[in-house]
């Protein structure tokens, strides 16, 4: 069994709505070289644009998950039950080594029990994104939809299940210097985030990447991700490589 190590950190990101500054550089150390260099797509290439679509420097399911909870903490207590509103995030950023843009519309209903409490918000969004860094440069698309329960007061953490589709053009900067098109589909389950620091505490998800490398050459991987809190998480791939990722 491999296990690596990607690690984000140190660029500051403007983001609109108050959205905690997170960051990025990007660097892979690995215990053990990748021998799948004559695939389509590698590896090491794969988890790239899986770390990518989780990243929150690069507008991905962090940032998402991060604003749908900044979001429930303004609107949940001025939102009127049953009426939809709208918001835009926006943000970029860099280093001498990377840089980054987002801009993501959402859409959000507010649903409320017995005495017009309420008891979870529902999200839609869009959006676009575009990074360039030591290893890739990426142009994506995004969709999503999160639902956020855990509204009560009584409770320490909100409760975040979502769906998340990344599509996109890659260039890769390693190897054989392919370019390809992808798409990352993301789906969690029970990821709680904290609302005091407005942080990921812990969770599961799965996620899975499919493509066709510019030679018409087609690639798919897939595997799980467990949130660890602290603003890290592992990817587990299905042949066993572990990436253990920070922001």
């Amino acid at each position: 069994m491999k296990t690596k190590t990607i690690t984000a950190y140190g660029t500051r990101v403007i983001k609109s709505m108050l959205v905690p500054a997170l960051g990025l550089a990007l660097t892979v150390s690995s215990c053990k070289k990748d021998s799948t260099t004559t695939a389509a797509v590698t590896e090491d290439e794969a988890a790239e644009i899986m770390v990518q679509s989780i990243d929150p420097a690069s507008g991905g399911l962090a940032l998402q998950t991060t604003a749908a909870t900044t979001i429930t903490v303004t609107s949940s207590g001025s939102s009127k039950c049953g009426i939809a509103k709208d918001s835009t995030i926006t943000g970029s950023g860099g280093t001498s080594t990377r840089s980054y843009t987002y801009n993501l519309n959402w859409h959000r209903l507010l649903t409320c029990g017995t005495g017009s409490i309420p008891s979870k918000l529902d999200f839609s969004f869009t959006g676009a994104s575009t990074y360039v860094a030591p290893r890739m440069s990426s142009n994506d698309n995004s969709t999503g939809a999160f639902t956020v329960t855990g509204l009560e007061l009584a409770s320490s953490e909100y409760i975040v299940n979502q769906t998340y589709t990344r599509n996109g053009t890659q260039q890769s900067k390693v190897r054989n210097n392919r370019n390809f098109t992808s798409t990352v589909n993301i789906t969690t389950t029970n990821v709680k985030v904290s609302k005091v620091s407005q942080q990921i505490t812990s969770g599961t998800g799965t996620i899975a990447v499919t493509g066709t490398a510019s030679t018409g050459e087609s690639f798919s991987f897939s595997g799980t991700i467990t949130f660890l809190g602290g603003q890290k998480a592992t990817i587990v791939l299905s042949t066993g490589t572990t990436f253990n990722v920070q922001w």
